[in-house]
């Protein structure tokens, strides 16, 4: 009962966050900084997740930058095992919407209306490769099938598939 008190949704910043401190924790850097020396003083790794809604990125900027954007950063104090603590800042952002199945979503909606056409069944998709035949989820079509359900037939045009999702992403979002 009352599974909304205990459990719930966290915010992208929350995730991205969690996902710096398993990357770090799992590759060591917390425990033994010296052997993870990047130069300048730099032992952690930046940690970059594209999810299916959602894109995080987190990373402990160099001391100059930190000095510079520090309101923009998050304290995160931890406590090694003999109770030692260390401090990190950590500049942590999310974008909703630039995950994996929402780019791919906006990518066929964008191949649906370049069309022009309501009722076309089959859409040439450049980047699948040449004569691959998918439903509309990345499913495999079945060659003979009579279907009234639209489709995707591979172009194989690595090219135009970089020039058709490359605004997507909106850089300067």
């Amino acid at each position: 009962p009352d599974c909304d008190v205990h459990i719930q949704v966290i915010p992208g910043v929350t995730e991205g966050l969690y996902g710096w401190i398993a990357t770090n924790y799992l590759l060591g850097s917390f425990d033994a900084p010296q052997s993870h020396d990047h130069g300048k003083g730099h032992h952690t790794y930046g940690f970059l997740d594209m999810g299916g809604a959602s894109a995080q990125i987190a990373f402990a900027p160099n001391a100059t930058e930190t000095e510079k954007h520090a309101n923009d950063l998050k304290l995160l104090r931890l406590r090694n095992v003999d109770g030692s603590p260390q401090e990190h800042r950590i500049y942590v952002t999310s974008w909703l919407e630039f995950g994996v199945r929402e780019a791919r979503r906006r990518y066929l909606e964008t191949l649906q209306t370049g069309s022009g056409l309501d009722d076309i069944k089959e859409f040439p998709d450049p980047c699948l490769p040449a004569g691959l035949r998918t439903t509309m989820y990345g499913k495999p079509f079945p060659l003979h099938a009579n279907s009234d359900e639209p489709y995707l037939i591979g172009t194989g045009q690595f090219d135009e598939c970089l020039r058709q999702t490359f605004p997507l992403l909106d850089k300067d979002a």
